[in-house]
């Protein structure tokens, strides 16, 4: 299993910083990184966020996956496990990903899990690849997406 922890800070309140981090509609601004492709587009599957509830992800490379709400604790922590489709379920099993929000600095301190699991040890060292050298940075690029998001919607009154 291949695992990194991303510890970053949001400029919002942990409450609205876990709104932020759950509006599917802002799922965009999560951009990839070399083969991890982007996200276009989510929606739940059958009505709102909550623990168990299934959520679909389009994928800039024309990919479809899956997301398994297991933890939803408004303004604190979730967790999401998600159900990969092929090619990449051809060498992972799964990716879970825990998410821990606590006041910090004026903001959020936003902890972030990844547990990567390989198919099997034939693709444990693709897998140690993928995570390390992909998925850690398209993670680390999606949180200074967040950020600048919040702030330009700060400089940017919404309209009425």
């Amino acid at each position: 299993m291949a695992m990194f922890v991303s510890d970053g800070h949001i400029l919002l309140p942990p409450a609205e910083a876990f709104d932020l981090i759950c509006d599917l509609q802002q799922w965009p601004l999560f951009r990839g990184y070399g083969p991890i492709p982007a996200i276009v587009a989510a929606s739940v599957e059958g009505g709102a966020l909550a623990v168990g509830s299934r959520i679909r992800v389009e994928n800039s490379d024309g990919s479809v996956h899956h997301e398994r709400v297991e933890l939803f604790e408004p303004g604190r922590r979730y967790t999401v496990v998600m159900e990969l489709s092929p090619p990449v379920s051809y060498l992972l099993s799964g990716i879970r990903e825990e998410v821990e929000l606590s006041p910090h600095g004026g903001g959020t301190r936003f902890l972030r899990r990844f547990l990567v699991t390989p198919r099997n040890l034939v693709t444990a060292p693709l897998a140690w690849v993928l995570t390390h050298l992909f998925l850690s940075p398209a993670v680390e690029r999606h949180n200074a997406a967040v950020n600048r998001h919040i702030e330009q919607s700060r400089r940017t009154p919404a309209e009425p």
